[in-house]
């Protein structure tokens, strides 16, 4: 996953509203704690293979972590 991609999956998970830009920094790191702790993983603020996995299982789930589901909410990654 690129890291436009990773900062896409925090974005969908209301973790991340900085810039899409590629540029891992310091938002994307409290991002990924952000996420980890609504997954319930280790946050160590690290997108390695297990942040990737358990939001991969809770996209393919259709669940997107809040309680009101948006209808027609869509996950866009982009490919490079």
């Amino acid at each position: 996953m690129t890291i436009k991609q990773k900062q896409s999956v925090l974005a969908f998970f209301d973790c991340y509203d900085g810039i899409i830009d590629g540029d891992w920094g310091p938002l994307s790191a409290s991002g990924t704690t952000k996420l980890q702790q609504k997954l319930g993983i280790p946050d160590d603020g690290i997108f390695g293979p297990q942040t990737e996995e358990a939001a991969r299982k809770v996209i393919g789930e259709g669940n997107d972590l809040t309680e009101e589901p948006e209808e027609g909410r869509m996950l866009l990654i982009p490919i490079e």
